[in-house]
């Protein structure tokens, strides 16, 4: 299969995918919500319950719109590109109201990023935006240390991330070859040089208008001879009639 065909397969692979996955970052996003008083408390900030409930109804408004929707395959990864990105600053935003790192958080972010895509290139861009917005709000609140170890922390989700996805798409490559190669296994009828009779699946041989009822319910074969068979079976007959006739 060429590289051209088998990333196609693969858009159309994370296109098939793309209500679960969305569906699936909407559940963390809740989860999250759900999280903030249990870990917090009950007098959360008001500006942190509001920020839960937009993006929890954007992710929903996201839910609705690829249900309903069929997009291209960059606006596919683009929309799952910022489902993500929604989950990423989420974490980073509990850094500042927790007052303290969160690396695991954000390294288990990184790695969710490998179920999210089919391609490495909007894998690495999503991670890029959220590393670039977990520096920019945890640099205030962390000192140099803090700062430091969770970012080799998320770095090594971020690697772990990009080796779990290039696996999934030698897998899922793997998988298309071999149903293509099943494709144009099934496309081969045998027959016999002699008879003519074909072998189905079961391996019973049967002549080729048994097999042609067998696979194509409600058809029915009917028998006539085309003009070369009709010449080679019956043309001196036919000469010798018309000789009669003329007569």
């Amino acid at each position: 299969m060429s590289t051209k065909k088998w990333k196609t397969q693969l858009n159309e692979a994370h296109a098939a995918n793309l209500p679960l996955i969305i569906t699936s970052l909407l559940c963390v996003q809740i989860l999250s919500a759900a999280r903030d008083p249990i870990v917090i408390g009950w007098d959360l900030p008001i500006w942190l319950v509001l920020l839960d409930a937009a993006f929890i109804l954007i992710n929903v408004g996201l839910v609705l719109w690829v249900r309903a929707n069929t997009f291209s395959d960059t606006a596919n990864y683009l929309v799952t590109s910022f489902a993500l990105i929604l989950a990423g600053i989420k974490v980073c935003v509990l850094i500042v109201v927790e007052s303290r790192s969160l690396p695991f958080y954000t390294a288990v972010v990184m790695l969710a990023g490998s179920l999210c895509f089919l391609s490495i290139r909007y894998l690495l861009i999503s991670m890029g935006v959220i590393l670039a917005a977990w520096a920019t709000i945890a640099a205030p609140t962390l000192t140099t240390g803090e700062m430091a170890s969770s970012l080799t922390i998320a770095l090594l989700g971020a690697g772990l991330s990009v080796m779990v996805l290039r696996r999934r798409i030698a897998s899922a490559i793997q998988l298309f070859e071999l149903e293509q190669r099943v494709v144009t296994l099934e496309s081969i009828l045998p027959m016999c040089a002699n008879c003519k009779k074909t072998r189905d699946h079961t391996g019973k041989w049967q002549s080729i208008e048994e097999y042609i009822e067998d696979q194509q319910a409600g058809t029915q074969i009917s028998h006539g001879s085309c003009p070369s068979c009709t010449e080679e079976m019956y043309g001196d007959l036919l000469k010798n009639r018309k000789s009669g006739a003329t007569g």
